[in-house]
């Protein structure tokens, strides 16, 4: 884990490999995207990605870098998202994580309030991403 002076993230790169090696599953072509994953159906929740959003979505996007967003949601929140962020990869619910996870080089683990941390970076962990961790 490296930790960033100044800054309250910290980086897990992908267990036991080489983090300046192409993740697994990863080729030199895969798109510059970072995926949030988890369940959206909550308040906090739903603040903590709003002010995710609100502090990084536009910077990201003006970058080259895509969001993706997975996770159970009601259809009238992520409606709004979708107005507000266009540009923003809205999945909702997957029946198969495998292939969204497939396609994306950071995992992004953030949060000040909610639950349900544990089983998301554990989900990072083995598909083999990289995570990017803010309280």
């Amino acid at each position: 884990m490296r930790r960033y002076p100044g800054a309250s993230v910290a980086y897990w790169p992908p267990c036991g490999l080489n983090p300046r090696a192409p993740v697994p599953g990863s080729p030199a072509g895969t798109p510059r995207r970072i995926v949030l994953l988890g369940s959206l159906l909550w308040s906090a929740k739903k603040i903590n990605l709003l002010r995710f959003l609100r502090e990084n979505a536009a910077g990201l996007h003006a970058a080259g870098i895509e969001i993706a967003i997975v996770g159970r949601a009601e259809p009238r929140f992520l409606k709004k998202v979708a107005k507000q962020y266009p540009y923003l990869i809205l999945y909702g619910e997957v029946d198969d994580l495998d292939p969204v996870l497939r396609d994306v080089r950071l995992a992004l683990l953030f949060g000040e309030a909610g639950g349900g941390f544990r089983m998301t970076a554990l989900t990072y962990v083995f598909a083999g991403r990289p995570i990017l961790a803010r309280p």
